[in-house]
């Protein structure tokens, strides 16, 4: 049976995010939004470059912590249901229900 299981080539981290570099992508849309924003309109370099690492930081502090989605859920309560696109779950504004 062993040699069976070597055969086949089992992936141990199938759920990790697409990375590009060092960043996934909800990481590189925190550093360039900002960067391109007020570079190309301030024309401040070294300002973009900083609120963007500083952000990037804020960021990953802000995903890492216990709850790795806590931005999709803080959109599913807080946002329209409209922005969500989803029709399958109960409105975000229903705290109780009744069998």
């Amino acid at each position: 049976m062993s040699h069976e299981l070597e055969l086949y080539y089992i992936p141990k981290r199938l759920d990790d995010p697409e990375r590009i570099m060092f960043w996934s992508s909800d990481e590189l849309a925190v550093i360039f939004t900002p960067f391109i924003v007020i570079y190309f309109a301030l024309d401040m370099f070294i300002t973009a470059a900083v609120v963007s690492t500083v952000l990037c930081f804020w960021w990953k502090k802000f995903k890492g912590g216990e709850q790795a989605n806590l931005h999709l859920y803080a959109m599913y309560w807080f946002y329209p249901a409209s922005v969500m696109g989803l029709k399958a779950t109960p409105r975000s504004y229903i705290r109780t229900y009744y069998g």
